[in-house]
């Protein structure tokens, strides 16, 4: 069996080792969770403020989750995984501002 051993790192993030496999995670509700899946739940989080700021929270969730036609029929959670914030970030800006794409 691989000896496994965890160092927590200065910033917060741990660093664990199964035999020869390292990698570093962050600490999200009592979970080790891949550094590259806490950029999407911190970039969700971001869209959902800022959706927040013009949606009812039901609608929030359904707008994050539903296919959108100014994505390319793909979901905005499905964009924000794919490294695309900030095209997003700038749909949620049209439409606060009244602009429909």
């Amino acid at each position: 069996m691989n000896e496994a051993t965890a160092a927590v790192l200065e910033d917060g993030r741990v660093q664990v080792r199964v035999g020869t496999v390292e990698g570093i995670f962050a600490v999200r509700e009592n979970r080790l969770v891949p550094i590259s899946e806490e950029r999407v739940f911190r970039d969700i989080q971001q869209v959902r403020d800022h959706l927040l700021e013009i949606m009812k929270p039901d609608a929030v969730e359904r707008w994050i989750y539903a296919p959108n036609p100014a994505l390319g029929e793909i979901s905005p959670r499905e964009a924000i995984e794919a490294g695309k914030t900030e095209i997003v970030l700038e749909l949620i800006a049209q439409v606060a501002h009244g602009i429909h794409t």
